[in-house]
């Protein structure tokens, strides 16, 4: 969904599927990226970290959480 611009459709899924498993780091990931879509950044920090949290050698979402950090600055 998020892949075809349905990113509200797509946070509702990621919702749901953390609501069912908190620890799924892969949920938490995608939604930080869906987030950043939506120009939510704190949010997506949030995500990224938590995905790194649970799976301290997840590349992705190191990457991700990066490039977050880098867009909240240009923010600022």
């Amino acid at each position: 969904l998020r892949e075809r611009g349905r990113i509200d459709e797509a946070i509702k899924h990621y919702l749901e599927a953390l609501r069912i498993k908190p620890d799924y780091e892969k949920a938490h990931n995608n939604l930080g990226i869906a987030l950043i879509q939506q120009g939510n950044v704190q949010k997506a920090l949030y995500h990224f970290r938590e995905a790194i949290r649970i799976k301290a050698d997840y590349a992705d979402a190191r990457n991700n959480l990066d490039r977050a950090e880098m867009l909240q600055k240009q923010l600022q």
